[in-house]
């Protein structure tokens, strides 16, 4: 099983929220646009932060 912005973004929701107080960033790597910034707002609504929806080339310090 996987997951993605449609069928399964109520597990990945479910996913991030049950591990919440471990989670340092959350990066959206996968898919378009129309599906990853609404899961981003999602995420950022039920109050994880620093979620990100990186542009290509992006650099981030993990």
């Amino acid at each position: 099983n996987g997951f993605s912005a449609h069928a399964g973004q109520d597990g990945l929701l479910a996913y991030a929220n049950a591990t919440r107080d471990t989670l340092k960033k959350v990066f959206l790597v996968h898919g378009e646009p129309r599906g990853a910034e609404p899961l981003m707002e999602k995420l950022i609504q039920s109050g994880i932060k620093n979620v990100f929806y990186p542009t290509p080339g992006a650099v981030f310090e993990l």
